[in-house]
């Protein structure tokens, strides 16, 4: 707000008549009690008592840390060892350009403190001079006159050099920091926050959610439960903790404890398909209670699975049922008819070797479909079998014959007499199969080797004795 002559004059004057009052203030204690406290006209007293326990009681328990650089303010205990080492608390707040950097200690406290430029502060906690630890300011002495953009720039660097706080804080300050604590101020980074940064809150209504005023409105919000978990998931799939789910805040939008406050009702089996009602109850430290429930599906969105389709090696001439062995199922494990598996693609003939292609598919009953290419391979890898060639001796022979046609003989004999199987159907031109190589081995005895190969190149080989007989 800019310092206009006016607002500065009501300053001087306000300045003033405040060291007049701690004059006048200091005379009639001087003279009534001879030595003591000096009063401060609207300051709350700092009175020294005789009781031995009080003074045994740690006066100034925390020192009070503001950062300019964050915007955050950090209340620190005391260690074992005397040191303001221990964080205890946090606030945000707004510091200004003009807010002096250094070590000080509080001299006064005012309930309500008018500021400048007509302006009014509640829980006024002196620092040095015209800067005070205050609520964000009020457009006038109303505890539901926040002015609410400056209440939305808290955590920003806002103020004409005060520090600005939520009611609450300040409060606090004003309650439980007597006077004379050490304030210091840094201009530092988030490395000197080590509780951090609190959220600060938006508003858009007059009165701090803070202020512990009895006619706050705020105090009948209850607990704000947010839900960001999944509205359904998957059959078997893993879920989190329940509780994990959701947000728990307090009026001014702080994430309280779900281990303190929450608790949650229901269970989601995922091994079963359904609807899963989960109510969340959260309870304030006044006994007010917040409900939210939320229903968790377990759904089976995947495809089908196809069962049996694998590639498949058939023999040549045996049989091939393209349905055998071949299921269809659910991932949730409902089985579908057999019925609602559908085969295309060309007819697998198994007389004939190659490699067949087959498509199936199936439609689920979430409307999912699908599809699964099978191959079928025709093979013939069996020897062919040779039959009716055995040891035999030929009658009738004449002796008169050359060596050749003797083995011309014998090799027609034994082509007019084999039969051949190949996988398991007879050839009917076997001798087209067939090769006899017709070695002598003694007079009129001969070694016969029959080899019959098919068109896969598989083959098979007799070696038979054949003993020529003359008449």
């Amino acid at each position: 707000m800019k310092k206009t002559a006016r607002h500065r004059n009501e300053t001087g004057k306000r300045i003033a008549k405040y060291f007049l009052c701690m004059f006048l203030a200091g005379c009639m204690a001087v003279s009534a009690l001879g030595a003591g406290t000096v009063a401060v006209s609207g300051a709350k007293k700092d009175t020294k008592t005789n009781n031995t326990t009080e003074e045994k009681e740690d006066k100034y328990p925390y020192l009070i840390q503001v950062n300019k650089g964050t915007n955050v303010v950090t209340v620190y205990s005391k260690d074992e060892k005397g040191n303001y080492k221990v964080p205890e608390k946090a606030f945000v707040c707004s510091t200004g350009v003009d807010t002096p950097v250094g070590t000080f200690k509080t001299p006064n406290k005012f309930r309500w403190q008018p500021l400048m430029n007509e302006v009014w502060g509640q829980y006024c906690t002196q620092i040095s001079g015209n800067y005070l630890f205050h609520s964000v300011y009020y457009d006038s002495q109303n505890p539901a006159d926040v002015n609410i953009r400056a209440y939305n720039l808290l955590g920003t660097t806002a103020s004409h050099g005060c520090i600005r706080l939520t009611c609450g804080d300040a409060k606090w300050i004003y309650d439980n920091c007597a006077l004379g604590t050490t304030v210091k101020i840094i201009n530092g980074t988030s490395k000197n926050d080590p509780l951090g940064k609190p959220k600060a809150m938006k508003i858009s209504t007059g009165w701090d959610p803070t202020d512990p005023n009895p006619e706050n409105p705020w105090h009948n919000q209850r607990l704000k439960i947010t839900y960001t978990g999944p509205k359904s998931v998957e059959y078997n799939s893993k879920l989190k903790d329940l509780s994990s789910y959701v947000t728990v805040q307090d009026i001014c939008g702080t994430t309280v404890s779900k281990k303190k406050y929450l608790t949650v009702k229901g269970s989601v089996n995922t091994k079963k398909l359904g609807s899963y009602k989960i109510t969340y109850t959260a309870k304030d430290k006044m006994g007010k209670v917040t409900t939210k429930q939320c229903t968790i599906q377990v759904k089976d969105t995947k495809k089908p699975i196809l069962n049996g389709v694998d590639t498949v090696t058939v023999e040549r001439n045996g049989t091939f049922d393209k349905m055998k062995g071949v299921s269809a199922v659910m991932v949730s494990g409902k089985k579908l008819k057999k019925s609602k598996i559908k085969v295309t693609g060309a007819s697998v003939n198994t007389s004939v070797v190659g490699t067949y292609t087959l498509t199936y598919s199936v439609v689920g009953t979430n409307h999912k479909k699908r599809t699964k290419v099978r191959k079928v391979k025709v093979v013939d890898t069996k020897k062919p079998v040779i039959q009716n060639v055995t040891d035999k001796v030929l009658i009738g022979t004449s002796d008169v014959l050359s060596e050749e046609e003797k083995i011309a003989q014998i090799q027609s004999d034994v082509l007019s007499q084999i039969k051949i199987k190949d996988n398991s159907v007879e050839v009917t031109n076997p001798a087209s199969w067939t090769t006899v190589e017709v070695v002598k081995t003694t007079e009129n005895v001969y070694s016969v080797v029959v080899t019959a190969k098919d068109k896969a190149g598989n083959q098979s080989q007799v070696t038979v004795q054949y003993t020529l007989q003359f008449n």
